[in-house]
């Protein structure tokens, strides 16, 4: 079976790896601690992916000052209880990922969250060789366009739009697609999408209920 697409994207939180767990536990104590009325599960579930800052301010309806302050004490939290060991695989990922590798794609993260972070995890999980480029937000910078993560990392992998689709959770990896003409691919068992019907509010090539599911559409 031959290859559909040139080039893979992958967004990070909800589509590789799921980390959850430990977000939520750490929302859940920044929420405690700070005073604030605990969120809904289904608001609570939209921490998962996008930019911290952009997030909380929203959620909470806190000024620019105070959600700095709620950040940096999220990202002590989240390291000090080493949250990152919280997050787990998806099953069927490291599979998918070995196979495209297999088959000469060129295979890559585009996430929001920081880089560095996003290395780590897949360090310890012995997952950096099945990427390419993992691209993320810059150190010291918490509100990340989701189409300039994207467009950095097939600039350092060295292709265009043509042959490459984006695969995520979230109407983020949507729309940013959308904006760089990019084919889209909704990953069903993430975080992103609560609701089916804003699926079908973005253009998209296709809507994997699962990893098997998404592995076919792959593979032609």
């Amino acid at each position: 079976m031959a290859l559909k697409y040139d080039n893979v994207l992958f967004d990070f939180d909800g589509t590789i790896m799921d980390s959850g767990p430990g977000i939520l536990r750490c929302v859940c104590e920044i929420v405690e601690e700070f005073g604030y009325d605990m969120p809904e599960e289904a608001v609570l579930r939209k921490f998962i992916g996008p930019p911290l800052k952009q997030i909380f301010r929203q959620v909470f309806d806190i000024s620019s000052q105070e959600t700095d302050c709620v950040v940096d004490r999220y990202r002590e939290l989240h390291k000090e209880s080493n949250a990152i060991l919280e997050a787990d695989v998806y099953p069927g990922v490291v599979g998918l990922l070995q196979r495209l590798r297999n088959a000469g794609a060129k295979v890559g993260i585009a996430s929001v969250k920081r880089e560095t972070a996003v290395v780590e995890t897949l360090k310890i999980h012995d997952m950096m060789e099945y990427f390419d480029v993992v691209a993320g937000g810059p150190p010291g910078v918490d509100i990340v366009q989701k189409d300039l993560v994207m467009q950095d990392c097939m600039e350092r992998m060295g292709i265009g739009v043509q042959g490459t689709v984006m695969v995520g959770d979230s109407l983020y990896d949507a729309e940013a697609s959308e904006q760089l003409g990019v084919d889209f691919c909704v990953a069903l068992w993430g975080y992103g999408f609560d609701d089916p019907d804003d699926v079908t509010k973005h253009r998209q090539v296709f809507v994997a209920k699962d990893i098997p599911a998404l592995e076919s559409f792959l593979f032609t």
